[in-house]
């Protein structure tokens, strides 16, 4: 029993500068998700007005047009994690 008591703040939030920089990295992404999504809401709605079919059409591509946009920020998420945890210094000073 030699730890040191934290508050609740500090044991389960952290740092106030790491929410900050996350924020800031967050932003955009929030915003250009919400861009995306309002686009295709102007297509279905523009596109509504022709008839059923046309509006079929529509929903479909934009519900593929989503999923590609999910995959392609999952592969984004995975690739820029292995760069960060990969250890370079040890990859470079190995003799051949």
């Amino acid at each position: 029993m030699n730890e040191s008591v934290l508050s609740f703040k500090d044991k389960y939030f952290g740092d106030k500068n790491f929410y900050k920089m996350t924020l800031t990295i967050a932003i955009p992404i929030i915003i250009q998700n919400l861009l995306t999504n309002l686009v295709s809401m102007a297509d279905n709605i523009m596109v509504g007005q022709l008839g059923t079919n046309q509006m079929s059409g529509v929903a479909i591509i934009n519900q593929l047009f989503f999923v590609f946009n999910l995959l392609v920020f999952r592969s984004k998420i995975s690739i820029y994690s292995s760069c960060c945890s990969f250890d370079k210094s040890s990859f470079f000073n190995k003799s051949i």
